[in-house]
């Protein structure tokens, strides 16, 4: 990269649900429809429903939201169906980008390299990026889906494998913020999501505070 001040041992991290945006709504409709299909009836899922379990791990998700047995299937079969339908109904309706973030990541990605870290199952964060303006700047994302491992691991094996010195997650929830803490990093509470947090290093009334908090922490 040519910009002089882009540091690539300094790195931000993003959550995706409540962070980047809320596909609450569309994930819901998408739920209903693969859980009707399976039923043989109408089955009701909520955007509300889906937005209480928004940042926790998919084996937890599916443990409060997805019947043990349905239509001869088994809760894990189940939640295969649902996590398939949900990455090709999301490339075609996506959920809300939050106002500004798709100004703010690439500004950030001026001068750190920007990655994404989400409990969510493999498929969804490119499913995400297939509608963002600002992919090109993700250099990298992981996510629990590609190996059953919670976010303080995740971000444990991004800043060994990409060598990083210092790096910052943005997230929206409690569970982001112990996980973050729980890896030695400062978190940064995106505080227009779904939750709250503690003990923050700093909070993001919306994205657009996010470059100049970026740039404070990481320097």
């Amino acid at each position: 990269m040519d910009n002089l001040n882009y540091n690539p041992y300094k790195a931000v991290i993003f959550d995706v649900d409540g962070t980047i945006w809320n596909s609450s709504k569309e994930v819901a409709e998408s739920w209903a429809l693969t859980l009707s299909q399976i039923a043989g009836r109408p089955y009701e899922m909520t955007p509300q429903m889906l937005a209480s379990v928004m940042g926790l791990a998919m084996d937890e998700i599916a443990k409060r939201l997805v019947p043990s047995s349905l239509g001869g299937l088994k809760r894990e079969e189940i939640m295969a169906r649902l996590m398939e339908g949900e990455n090709s109904y999301l490339r075609l309706h996506p959920g809300r980008f939050f106002e500004g973030i798709s100004e703010a990541i690439p500004e950030i990605a001026q001068s750190y390299p920007v990655y994404i870290l989400s409990n969510c199952q493999s498929g969804y964060i490119e499913a995400m990026l297939s509608n963002a303006s600002f992919a090109p700047c993700i250099k990298r994302h992981l996510c629990f889906g590609d190996d059953n491992l919670d976010k303080a691991e995740n971000l444990a094996i991004l800043i060994k494998e990409e060598k990083l010195e210092k790096a910052l997650y943005i997230g929206d929830t409690l569970h982001d913020e112990e996980e973050t803490h729980k890896a030695g990093l400062p978190f940064v509470h995106a505080s227009y999501g779904f939750g709250k947090a503690k003990a923050p290093e700093a909070v993001a009334l919306g994205p657009s505070d996010f470059p100049n908090i970026v740039r404070i922490i990481l320097g």
